[in-house]
């Protein structure tokens, strides 16, 4: 059977993406803060880059993903590379674990509710259960000029946006997305699965070059705390500034 490839649409503006504040500090600041000296520093980042697909990638490139593809000298490079150098091992809706994309939505609560749900089901497959956790995470905002393939309207793409189970309703998003990649496409527009159905936006950007990720900055930051119902965790928001 013939794929049936969505059509494509033009997107320019804003999408709000949500990473932790831990990765969202500055090059070297978190080995700084727990290396004695100098030389223990040197040692820690030696050890670091060994292990750290994004440095790997960097200099070497990696099987899903070539030195060529990845931006370097533009403010906040670093932030941008890791999107597509640490995937998932099962990978996410629209990339396997061979090459990650920039995830982000149009609208910052969007983001917020994408992220509650996938840290709460996280926290809920793990055996050492805690009854409250506590999470920062830091709003990073990039602008998109692009024409992306558009899963919309949503009941014509169903089959690409199935909410479980995880990670078997990926199965046709990421081999969608992976035709899609070697075609030559920017990334996919797509309307959020885990949005409410109140949602006024619900639109989502899975990007699939680096260089289209441009202008990104840091914006409000969150923490976001779950508490343990059941067999649950239900979390809430607090914004910090």
């Amino acid at each position: 059977m013939k794929q049936r490839f969505p059509e494509t649409t033009p997107y320019s503006g804003a999408a709000h993406r949500l990473i932790p504040s831990l990765y969202s500090e500055p090059p070297g600041t978190v080995l700084a803060a727990i290396a004695d000296d100098e030389a223990m520093l040197h040692d820690a980042m030696l050890l670091e880059g060994a292990s750290n697909d994004r440095i790997q990638a960097e200099l070497h490139g990696l099987t899903g993903i070539g030195i060529h593809e990845l931006v370097f000298a533009i403010p906040h490079s670093q932030i941008i590379n890791a999107a597509f150098t640490h995937a998932a091992p099962a990978g996410s809706r629209f990339n396997d674990n061979q090459r990650g994309a920039w995830y982000a939505a149009v609208v910052q609560s969007v983001a917020l509710e994408e992220i509650m749900f996938h840290k709460a089901r996280n926290l809920a497959d793990m055996i050492d259960r805690q009854k409250h956790e506590s999470f920062t995470y830091v709003d990073w905002i990039a602008d998109f000029h692009a024409d992306f393939h558009t899963l919309l309207p949503r009941e014509k793409y169903e089959e690409f946006l199935e909410p479980g189970p995880i990670p078997a309703c990926y199965t046709r998003s990421q081999a969608l997305a992976n035709q899609l990649l070697a075609q030559g496409s920017p990334g996919i527009l797509y309307p959020s699965v885990r949005a409410q159905p109140t949602a006024k936006n619900p639109r989502c950007i899975a990007c699939f070059r680096p260089a289209l990720v441009q202008n990104v900055r840091q914006d409000r930051s969150f923490e976001i705390s779950f508490t343990l119902s059941g067999e649950t965790y239900l979390g809430s928001v607090t914004r910090l500034n």
